[in-house]
């Protein structure tokens, strides 16, 4: 005695998509300005933080956006963008730096950032 073909076709694309979303990483967007010893002494603190957890590097897609114009790209397990023409500080809007924005689907929610752990918040 089995199980219909299409209760068990209906569990196992439940299970896929459950997974799917398991594993798919939550974005965000830290918002820096490189001129700011401050600043660069977070991104390194974050850059820290997933270079040593794979688990954050998995759960976690993290892109830093420098408004400063000038000075060194950074480098490290996060994606890093120089904002020179401020298209993402103009779609995003900060209110200040730095500033996490976590973006669940169309969401996207503000932080006011004071530590590189808040990008856990995001979890």
């Amino acid at each position: 005695m089995g199980y219909p073909l299409s209760s068990v076709l209906i569990f196992l694309s439940a299970l896929f998509i459950t997974q799917a979303q398991a594993t798919t990483p939550v974005s965000i967007l830290v918002f820096i300005n490189s001129i700011q010893p401050e600043h660069n002494k977070l991104v390194r603190e974050i850059q820290h933080q997933l270079y040593f957890s794979q688990q954050l590097q998995r759960r976690l897609s993290v892109t830093i956006i420098d408004i400063n114009t000038q000075g060194e790209n950074l480098s490290g397990p996060a994606g890093y963008i120089k904002d020179r023409q401020g298209i993402w500080a103009e779609k995003y809007r900060p209110a200040e730096t730095p500033s996490l924005f976590c973006l669940k689907g169309k969401k996207a929610v503000y932080i006011k950032m004071a530590s590189a752990r808040e990008i856990r918040s995001c979890l």
